[in-house]
């Protein structure tokens, strides 16, 4: 069933019923507020809530038990269509193995190569896919909370963004949080970006367009993105985290899914403006922008990758932070008030 939205476009039940992640874009039950600002009573989210907060967790009756965020999931067949389907992967254990070490990944959460039976846009027991190239992009496991909350209100899995999606939104938080001390808000998002699918061979896979080619956070983008459809794997575990939102708890989807909608104009006000327009004032390019020093500066990861010694790898020249002189270490995207 279809629903018509407010600006005329069609919108699916999935999508219907979380039409609150659009109403208004506000960020207050995720711990941001409509300034932008972490609110000071919030507090980090933990990836284990079952029984810390089983009481306040409201799934409501569109939530499967089996899924990690039912409200965003395709019914049906849709998942034999998926690009990600009809691929080959060549990752190794050998590549897990040094990826596990290279980024710390707790050993509480399973790493494993993709079975020959198994539909990798949609596992079992809360598993999910992912590919290589998204831990060089600043994702991490167990994934940061601020990327947490911009999945859930997209209402997408972790790999359906392509290498682009995750230079967007690791970008343009590093410029929030050099120039604001805080990170972006949906608000602020929507009002820049669109979320679009790639083409009908590629049906499953998303990026973020710019609604104007000369108002980008991010700039010089790669022409091609070449190898990491092939370089999936599996994570099972307390990988992904709950979000709180204005209806309760929502966990990031695990499956491929249908991502939420928004309207071509997003009107954000004059508060969100000024830092919106000072954003693209500090517009970078995504070499600079993206380094795991500036990365580690802002605070969207805890420490810097442990490569190997044996491992080959193209180290880009750090470069300091534009707008600030430090900021204290897990402050940013752990949901606490900075000064």
């Amino acid at each position: 069933m279809e629903f018509m939205s407010e600006d005329g476009s069609l919108c699916s039940d999935s999508q219907n019923a979380n039409k609150e992640l659009l109403d208004g874009l506000s960020d207050i039950a995720s711990g941001v507020d409509d300034n932008g600002k972490v609110r000071e009573d919030n507090v980090e989210l933990n990836c284990n809530m079952a029984e810390t907060k089983s009481k306040k967790i409201r799934y409501e009756n569109e939530v499967n038990e089996e899924s990690s965020c039912a409200q965003f999931e395709d019914e049906g067949d849709e998942h034999e269509v998926y690009g990600v389907n009809r691929l080959n992967f060549d990752t190794t254990e050998k590549e897990i193995e040094e990826l596990r070490k290279e980024y710390l990944i707790p050993d509480d959460l399973t790493l494993r190569l993709l079975g020959e039976d198994e539909v990798a846009s949609k596992l079992s027991n809360g598993e999910t896919a992912i590919y290589l190239e998204m831990l060089e992009l600043g994702f991490r496991l167990p994934i940061q909370p601020y990327f947490a909350r911009m999945l859930v209100r997209v209402g997408l899995s972790p790999s359906q963004l392509d290498p682009n999606g995750w230079r967007v939104l690791g970008g343009m938080y590093v410029v929030w949080a050099e120039q604001n001390k805080t990170e972006p808000c949906f608000k602020e998002f929507t009002h820049l970006y669109f979320c679009n699918e790639h083409g009908i061979n590629h049906k499953g896979w998303y990026y973020f367009m710019s609604k104007i080619k000369s108002r980008r956070i991010v700039l010089d983008f790669p022409g091609s993105c070449r190898g990491w459809k092939n370089k999936y794997f599996v994570v099972g575990g307390n990988w992904g985290r709950d979000v709180e939102l204005t209806k309760g708890w929502f966990k990031v989807p695990a499956h491929f899914s249908r991502p939420v909608t928004w309207k071509k104009k997003v009107d954000i006000g004059a508060k969100l403006s000024v830092r919106v327009e000072k954003g693209l004032r500090n517009a970078e390019d995504r070499k600079l922008l993206l380094t795991p020093e500036r990365l580690l500066s802002a605070n969207l990861i805890r420490s810097l990758p442990h490569y190997s010694k044996k491992k080959k790898t193209k180290r880009t020249k750090a470069y300091p932070c534009r707008n600030c002189k430090s900021l204290d270490r897990g402050d940013i995207g752990r949901g606490r008030r900075t000064t």
